[in-house]
């Protein structure tokens, strides 16, 4: 045989060989390579028009029920197949796409677990023979998509006081601390009364300010004007409020405002010395009850009398008042006295008064009156007591004079007229009555301090009341005597002089 020839069936051996081994290459499949950043994250988007304004503060990373959450897988190659995915291990399902990107988006669902949402993808050959490639979330380069059911709560309301005035008042500020990040647009100036619902139908004032922290974790608010609401009101947020995903408030339990500053302590208890009466009017600024006592007791928030107006008092009395709020902060105790003037009255418990001795002001024992001689200047009553009038007006005579005159005119050759055997044993004071006030009258009628010249209170006409003429009369009798005050209140140190006959 040729040997050319053999070698030529040779080379044509070999070279169908080559033929067939590279025809038989084309048919198998190709295998795709993949890295570990195959798998990325494109969105979470709602599958509805949500009900607020998405502030910014939401990430693409969380989802909750009934949102979208889209995957893509980048190949280096074509795989001969689509490539599989399975989330949460719930079943694998074919990915859409060609060439080198492949996607995959599903719906959320209540049974989802609530965390960074797993998932297997997987690409390759369909026999034994063929190598397919595995990836998880721990392969991605970005972030995860995290599945959120959990609701918002209120966590917390603190109070600042910014001007001391102890009340809720404009430019007072709420600090009220959320969960988590909320969506900030869901509360408003406009409608914070509405959404934070506080209780008793209370505002937090006309204009308050809503501000956030970066985060939207925190909300400052600061009240407006004329703000309603107490400390013993509450916050719930209502279904309006909601988190930066849309999931609304659920606050359980309403969050009490908080209120740990006392009330100012009571003004107007001030204390004085009056006559006759004298009337008490109490404030307490943060308060919304005031009590107090007028027997020496310390007054509670229980105890005590509720202060609902102006007080009258008329007898010396111990007086102790406070301030209470609705959360039951009690103030400081004012405490002051109250005193008659000229000594009288009594207090709610008067002591036992001790025997005195010979008061330093006691008059000498008078002598005993001249008898009294005709009227020598033939002139009646009522002229005398006009003439008297007259007299008194006149700043420069003293009641010596006057005295003298008096005397003079009714021919009593100096000796007093009226009561002579004073024993006045009460005290007197304007607004009183009694067949003792008439005495008095005529005692001071009778000493030239003239309750009146003419008509009621006169000389003759004396009166059982105890008025304004009988005030002035006895202020004269008290100045010409030097006792002091001189308040026309007819107690101990006048009673004695007036018994004494002086």
């Amino acid at each position: 045989m040729n040997p050319f020839v053999i070698r030529l069936s040779n080379l044509a051996l070999w070279g169908a060989f080559v033929l067939i081994a590279l025809f038989s290459f084309s048919l198998m499949p190709r295998i795709a390579s993949a890295t570990a950043n195959d798998v990325s994250l494109v969105s979470v988007t709602a599958t509805s028009t949500p009900v607020y304004t998405n502030t910014g503060l939401a990430t693409t990373t969380r989802a909750t029920t009934g949102d979208t959450v889209h995957y893509q897988l980048t190949l280096s190659g074509t795989p001969l197949i689509a490539p599989q995915i399975n989330i949460f291990g719930m079943g694998s399902t074919t990915m859409s796409g060609a060439t080198v990107n492949w996607f995959y988006a599903t719906t959320t669902s209540s049974i989802w677990t609530t965390g960074a949402v797993t998932f297997l993808a997987s690409f390759g050959g369909t026999t034994g023979a063929e190598a397919t490639t595995t990836i998880s979330q721990a392969n991605l380069t970005g972030t995860n998509v995290t599945f959120d059911t959990t609701a918002p709560t209120l966590n917390s309301v603190t109070w600042t006081d910014t001007d001391s005035s102890t009340e809720f008042s404009a430019t007072d500020t709420f600090t009220l601390t959320f969960s988590e990040t909320m969506a900030t647009t869901t509360i408003t100036s406009g409608n914070v009364d509405t959404v934070l619902a506080p209780s008793n139908s209370h505002s937090f004032g006309t204009s308050p300010v809503v501000a956030w922290n970066t985060a939207g974790t925190v909300l400052i608010l600061t009240l407006g004007t004329s703000p309603t609401v107490t400390g013993a009101d509450t916050i719930n947020p209502t279904a309006d409020v909601k988190d930066a995903i849309g999931i609304a408030d659920a606050t359980v339990s309403a969050v009490t405002l908080p209120d740990a500053a006392a009330p100012a302590t009571p003004t107007g208890v001030s204390g004085s010395v009056f006559h006759g009466s004298t009337t008490m009017i109490i404030a307490s600024a943060g308060s919304s009850q005031v009590r107090y006592t007028t027997d020496g007791t310390t007054p509670t928030c229980s105890t005590g009398t509720v202060y609902s107006g102006t007080v009258t008092i008329s007898n010396a009395v111990v007086v102790k008042a406070v301030g209470c709020d609705e959360v039951g902060n009690i103030s400081s105790v004012a405490t002051t006295s109250y005193s008659p003037a000229g000594g009288g009255g009594s207090a709610a418990t008067p002591a036992t008064p001790a025997t005195p001795a010979i008061p330093s002001e006691t008059p000498a024992t008078p002598a005993t009156p001249a008898t009294p001689a005709a009227n020598p200047s033939g002139l009646a009553e009522v002229q005398v007591q006009a003439i008297l009038s007259l007299l008194s007006s006149f700043g420069g005579i003293d009641q010596a004079t006057i005295n003298k005159v008096t005397a003079a005119l009714r021919g009593t050759g100096g000796a007093s007229t009226g009561r002579s055997n004073a024993s006045f044993s009460h005290d007197r004071e304007m607004g009183m009555k009694g067949t003792d006030i008439k005495e008095l009258q005529q005692y001071l009628n009778g000493h030239g301090f003239l309750v009146a010249v003419t008509g009621i209170g006169s000389t003759g006409n004396e009166t059982e009341l105890f008025g304004l003429a009988t005030r002035a009369a006895l202020m004269k009798y008290q100045k010409a005597h030097g006792i002091m005050p001189a308040a026309g209140y007819f107690g101990p140190k006048t009673r004695a002089l007036v018994n004494a006959g002086n």
